[in-house]
């Protein structure tokens, strides 16, 4: 976990520049394009082309936090997510990873019930 002066440093940044209080980390995934010996189908994504998946977290600083790379290209962000050791660490102790009230920004791909992302909503 980062210490606190880092992670303070790290959501007054997010704040200021994104306009978004409590913002430890953010998250997101891209497809790598992957060609497979065997097992195609599993590499497909959504896109209609092979991939793996990297999911990763960064902070306000474009640094990386974690990334996990490697998962067939038609998973998605919350399958990776589901087994992401970053997250299990972030969701045991979540104010020692994100502060107090902490949370981390994410797309709509990566989404939990614990509440430790904040994904963006459609203003219709």
């Amino acid at each position: 976990p980062p210490d606190a002066l880092r992670l303070q440093a790290v959501r007054d940044q997010f704040a200021s520049r994104r306009g978004i209080p409590n913002v430890a980390m953010a998250c997101d995934g891209s497809h790598i394009p992957f060609r497979p010996d065997r097992m195609a189908c599993e590499y497909r994504n959504y896109k209609g082309w092979n991939s793996l998946l990297c999911v990763a977290f960064v902070d306000s600083y474009h640094c990386f936090v974690d990334a996990d790379v490697g998962a067939p290209g038609r998973s998605g962000d919350n399958t990776v997510l589901a087994h992401s050791w970053l997250l299990q660490q972030i969701k045991a102790d979540p104010e020692k990873w994100l502060g107090e009230g902490g949370v981390i920004a994410a797309d709509g791909g990566a989404s939990d019930a614990d509440g430790v992302f904040i994904n963006p909503y459609h203003n219709p």
